[in-house]
């Protein structure tokens, strides 16, 4: 994150900080351990990395085909130890998008036409063995700059108290995590800081319970135990155009039944129970490019996003607004560049079983709060680590819970084996 100069003379680190350091130099002083905790991390590959990444690049000579130039940096940069912070986040963010390409014919030994050009890349990306890496150190990276984050301090205005903070980035993400989007800003001292959401009202509603008054902080435990869950559903949305010549787009955020892809060690199904009327009166929920809160289309509170349960699942229907990237969605879904959803929530309650075929299932019987609808570019279901927090959580315990009953099983039947064996005994 260098430091950049501001229109005024000033100079601020990053893109959204504050225009308050008088040099270039003070910026960067300021800021000098904000990647220091980041570097410290090893970023030494696998050896399964490493082989896989020679493997690579031994298919890409051999059968002329598989991985760009940017995959064959990759492996070069696997195979001579010379990985960066930002080759590690280029390597999980190609894995999330491209594990997809494991279900591709030829992508296993047994299969016609091995190794597919979409083997060859996934080995020059260092294969699973990079997958797992990049996913352990992406996380640990996170972990540092979430805990380099500079909130600056606090303001109480109108019984809440709302952290300040010194990029707009930060404060979004705190407005993110209380269940919102947006900022704000303050000025103190003639210096500018952020805070979280667009309003102090916006605050107001998102802490607001049933028929109680507003005397919490933004950081109330109802909001740190909820972690919000996204899922993309590979079912089409569709973009029209009405008579009066209003463009609209009208998809679906969820589907009933619909068994989920592998989403790390189990299935999913959402319940046509999980979403009520009720549960989208209680929602604020908005419309979204890629989940991205900066890109907003609509809201359901505004009025000008329409959210329904049918017989098929959570639809919603949207007028494109007038704004640069309404434009560019609009063209896209012409072209048919965008035609998948995806929605974020949290979960009410679940249930877990196991299949006939062995596998764990998860069935999402409740959904408490529903986030935002989003058209989304890539419609596979590898889902983001972070997506999935809740869900694992889950399954752990489910499995801990089956290993105790098994154990229990187990137990007794060697009970019932030794009892018999005593009976025969007193019999002779």
């Amino acid at each position: 994150m260098p430091a950049e100069k501001c229109n005024n003379g000033k100079w601020k680190w990053g893109a959204t900080g504050a225009c308050k350091y008088d040099s270039k130099q003070e910026a960067e002083k300021d800021n000098e351990n904000y990647y220091r905790d980041v570097e410290d991390i090893d970023l030494t590959p696998t050896k399964g990395m490493v082989e896989e990444a020679i493997k690579g690049k031994e298919w890409r000579k051999e059968f002329g085909r598989g991985g760009t130039e940017v995959g064959l940096k990759s492996a070069n940069m696997i195979i001579n130890n010379e990985l960066t912070i930002e080759r590690v986040k280029k390597m999980y963010a190609y894995f999330q998008r491209h594990e997809v390409d494991k279900q591709g014919e030829g992508f296993t030994p047994d299969e016609d036409g091995f190794p597919s050009a979409g083997r060859i890349a996934w080995a020059l990306w260092g294969g699973d063995a990079g997958m797992s890496w990049s996913t352990k150190k992406r996380n640990q990276i996170a972990n540092e700059i979430e805990e380099n984050r500079e909130q600056v301090g606090t303001i109480i205005s109108d019984g809440i108290e709302l952290p300040l903070f010194d990029t707009i980035e930060e404060a979004e993400n705190e407005a993110e995590n209380l269940g919102g989007s947006s900022y704000h800003e303050h000025t103190v001292d003639g210096t500018v800081y952020y805070m979280p959401f667009s309003s102090h009202e916006e605050a107001k509603e998102a802490l607001k319970k049933e028929d109680k008054k507003i005397q919490t902080k933004v950081w109330d435990k109802k909001y740190n135990t909820t972690i919000m869950e996204k899922r993309i559903f590979n079912i089409e949305n569709r973009f029209e155009t009405k008579e009066d010549g209003q463009e609209v787009v009208i998809g679906y955020g969820s589907i009933w039944n619909s068994r989920s892809e592998n989403l790390g060690g189990f299935y999913e199904f959402i319940s046509p129970s999980a979403i009520t009327e009720e549960t989208i009166a209680k929602s604020d929920v908005r419309a979204l490019i890629n989940h991205d809160p900066n890109l907003v289309l609509a809201r359901s509170t505004a009025g000008n996003l329409k959210l329904s349960v049918d017989d098929k699942g959570l639809k919603y229907e949207f007028s494109i607004p007038e704004t640069s990237y309404g434009k560019d969605l609009a063209i896209n879904m012409k072209n048919g560049n965008i035609n998948q959803s995806s929605f974020a929530f949290t979960v009410g309650s679940d249930e877990w079983s196991t299949d006939d075929e062995g596998n764990d299932i998860r069935t999402i019987t409740s959904i408490d709060r529903l986030y935002d609808v989003s058209p989304v570019t890539y419609p596979a279901y590898s889902q983001a680590e972070s997506d999935l927090v809740v869900a694992q959580r889950g399954l752990a315990m489910y499995k801990e819970k089956q290993e105790i009953k098994e154990e229990e099983n187990d137990l007794v039947a060697r009970s019932l084996a030794k009892l018999k064996i005593e009976l025969i005994k007193r019999t002779k």
